[in-house]
């Protein structure tokens, strides 16, 4: 019975966080009024789910209530509140969380209404006239309250195809809205409580001590992400290198750290216990709840990600049955930690840390009774691998198959001797033990790297999974993992095998046939093109000061997931939102750069008109720049931007016209040598829709039945332009915008024609606020 209560209430959460619509006020009431009723009569099960679908909603609902209004959004806004969590930042930018308690208008300084938790960041420039910043002396502590000056934003994310999570997750975790502090007068009101200031001591004092065990910077960032669930240090090529492997779980807080531990405080207990002579009763108390006390240290220094309130919540249900006497099963365990954090936290089923802590245990479950050799490591490594992989697919962190080898040598070697050791030299007090322990780590840690480094140099492929493939996959590993079930190794081969078989796509491109896609890449462009056979980037999107390029998320994913190639990059010209992720895409191109200035890139070769070329019967033509670009006097990079023809040999209602930054000069040159040629069905607008191009005479040549515009949500520039979007809505041109609609991508259709679908379109009516 108690199993069927578990997944009644995991229902209800689920309808409720995920129901495509708000039932009316009295609907609400019917259903209190009903669950009334059917508790009374015994009917428990549909009690439960009515009951958990009231309380998600409700949680829902507050969560909407404190979301930034629109009209907020760019104001100058005075926000009093209190730090909550100092983000990961650099020396030239403080990022951190405020809870907002009280929030006025700059201007008249009359109240707005908003008490939502934002994410800040605070440059030093925005220092006020007493030199007060987040880098002064004074700083930023977690505690704290400040009266800030600032300027809120809606929390935006890019949207393309796998992409689309960004402004769910950061709903999950409770923020409302994203902004900077501006220059002003700022007031630090109070310092944090003296328990805040106790804990962030102890914090600092635990860091410097893992500094003075860390002679190699390697060894810091990996001891910070262990100890004090500080992964950011981590360098880019470490964290890309523990994805690729699937060994992130082993370098960030997780139940499995504090099972190892909780065994520790168990065996010291038992130790104690030997020694103590303790009656019967002060014995069973010691034994349970002194683990606990033990892990207070390490647990008040953690962040408590979704596995550790899992693994903290199964903790603290066994002991307290213990104490009453009562011995649950570890099923029972897991189903009530299950249930009872949803009902806590629905958005839990939001975040793919979930996922991946209660199916882990849940394999791990099946497994007991098993033999217990070091053999059996390599078939559950097997078997989480195939329990998960659907998962993380969806999730678009999906490892390659090398983690299954790469997790049977790094599980022990962190578990069972790299965290034992940075215990030990945390508490040992010896100054003899610091010089050995800091060798040893070193040396564990370069271990722990050189063995991903090899698994990852195996190069096995990346599965990447629909979700009706993942769920096969998971319910085939927990048949694998149920010990001496009849006929389970036929079944799981077979679903293994129907998975893995490549099979036919409807969606496959034939002869003739392209498709399109304009990635969501902010202020910039990037235009993927495929045929049959080949691949082409035009463009590739911004790099951001930051070293961030929204490219390494848009299509980088895919293109190391299917180990594809592209056969053409081309770049229209230099400026950074074109060009400025092209270093990110070196490892999926190897031929020459087709750009309108070579100047600026190695390994390149000129645009020039009248160049064109066929793949697949769909013919590419270069229409500008000429060879001779020094006779047509450009003033600007923009003027030296590609002009892109794509149409099909097959199909005349195929094509699609790309023009990079051109301005009115170089479309009226257009106009006058290639009339014909500039028709097309569909048009990525220059640059981004500015007024300088996309001039009436020139959309009336070219006569698309739609206009793409690449930009950037609530870009400082205004694009695209009132003007321009005035003088389409004239010509009757439909009209699509990245920041609006995500990626959007243009199919071919049965009857021969193009047609656009917007990744927003793909998302569930409910959540069309993810984006």
């Amino acid at each position: 019975m108690w199993f069927i209560i578990v997944i009644a209430i995991i229902s209800g959460v689920s309808a409720g966080l995920f129901d495509d619509g708000w039932p009316p006020a009295e609907a609400f009431l019917l259903l209190v009024l009903l669950f009334y009723q059917l508790w009374r009569q015994g009917h428990t099960v549909v009690a439960w789910i009515i009951l958990s679908y009231l309380i998600s909603s409700l949680h829902l609902a507050y969560r909407f209530d404190q979301s930034l209004p629109l009209y907020l959004s760019g104001q100058s806004l005075k926000l009093t509140g209190e730090v909550i969590e100092l983000l990961p930042s650099t020396s030239k930018v403080q990022r951190f969380s405020l809870q907002v308690h009280s929030c006025e208008f700059t201007a008249n300084a009359q109240l707005c209404g908003f008490n939502g938790l934002v994410r800040l960041s605070w440059y030093p420039s925005a220092s006020d006239s007493s030199g007060l910043s987040p880098m002064s002396t004074v700083g930023l502590q977690q505690g704290q309250y400040w009266q800030l000056h600032t300027k809120l934003f809606p929390i935006h994310g890019f949207l393309n195809q796998g992409q689309q999570r960004y402004r769910l997750l950061q709903f999950a975790k409770g923020f409302s809205a994203t902004g900077y502090v501006r220059k002003g007068d700022h007031l630090l009101l109070a310092p944090p409580s003296t328990i805040q200031q106790w804990l962030s001591h102890w914090h600092n004092s635990v860091n410097s001590r893992l500094q003075q065990l860390s002679s190699h910077p390697d060894t810091a960032s990996l001891l910070q992400a262990l100890i004090l669930g500080r992964s950011q240090h981590l360098q880019t090529e470490h964290w890309q290198l523990l994805q690729r492997t699937g060994t992130v779980h082993l370098v960030v807080i997780s139940g499995l750290h504090l099972a190892l531990l909780l065994w520790m405080g168990w065996q010291l207990t038992a130790l104690v216990g030997r020694v103590l002579p303790l009656d019967h009763w002060r014995w069973y108390s010691l034994f349970n709840l002194l683990p606990l006390l033990l892990l207070l240290p390490l647990l008040i220094l953690w962040p408590f990600g979704v596995a550790v309130q899992r693994a903290l919540f199964m903790l603290l249900l066994i002991i307290t049955a213990r104490m009453l006497a009562f011995y649950p099963s570890p099923w029972r365990v897991l189903a009530c930690a299950a249930a009872s954090l949803l009902l806590l936290n629905p958005f839990l089923l939001l975040q793919a840390g979930f996922y991946y802590s209660f199916l882990a245990v849940l394999i791990l479950l099946l497994q007991i009774g098993r033999s217990g050799s070091w053999l059996r490591l390599l078939p559950l490594q097997m078997t989480l691998f195939l329990g998960l992989i659907g998962i993380q697919s969806f999730w678009q962190n999906a490892p390659d198959f090398s983690s299954i080898l790469a997790n049977v040598i790094a599980i022990p070697l962190i578990t069972l001797f790299f965290l034992p050791c940075t215990l030990a030299a945390l508490i040992l007090p010896f100054s003899w033990s610091d010089a050995f322990f800091s060798t040893v780590l070193d040396q564990l840690v370069q271990l722990f790297w050189q063995w991903l480094q090899l698994c990852q140099s195996l190069n096995w492929p990346i599965l990447q999974l629909d979700m009706v493939s993942g769920v096969a996959l998971l319910l085939a590993a927990l048949v694998f993992a149920v010990p001496k079930l009849p006929y389970r190794t036929p079944w799981v081969v077979m679903v293994i095998l129907i998975v893995l078989i490549p099979r036919a796509q409807s969606t496959a491109l034939q002869k003739g046939q392209f498709k399109a896609e304009v990635l969501d890449v902010g202020q910039g462009l990037a235009v993927f093109i495929s045929t049959q056979r080949h691949l082409i980037l035009y463009d590739t999107g911004p790099r951001f000061p930051s070293g961030f390029a929204p490219i390494t998320l848009a299509l980088q994913p895919r293109l190391q997931q299917q180990q594809l190639q592209l056969d053409q990059l081309i770049i229209s010209h230099s400026d950074n939102d074109h060009a400025g992720a092209a270093a990110q895409l070196k490892d999926y191109y190897k031929g020459s750069i087709l750009t309108g200035q070579t100047e600026y890139f190695s390994n390149s070769k000129p645009c020039e008109e009248g160049q064109k070329w066929q793949w697949d019967q769909v013919q590419f033509e270069l229409l500008h720049p000429p060879a001779n670009l020094s006779d047509l006097k450009l003033k600007d990079d923009n003027q030296h931007s590609c002009v892109l023809k794509v149409s099909s040999l097959l199909y005349p209602k195929q094509s699609l016209l790309l023009t990079g930054d051109i301005d009115q000069q170089i479309e009226q040159r257009l106009i006058r040598l290639h009339p014909e040629k500039l028709q097309a069905d569909w048009l990525v607008a220059s640059h981004h829709g500015s007024a300088t191009g996309n001039h009436l005479l020139f959309l009336k040549q070219v006569q698309p039945q739609g206009i793409l515009y690449s930009a950037g949500y609530r870009n400082r520039f205004g694009h695209p332009s009132t003007k321009v979007q005035l003088t389409s809505r004239y010509l009757n041109i439909d009209q699509y915008l990245t920041a609006d609609m995500g990626a959007l991508t243009l199919m071919p259709t049965a009857e021969g024609g193009l047609q656009l679908q917007t990744e927003l379109s793909r998302l569930p009516l409910r959540w069309l606020w993810q984006h």
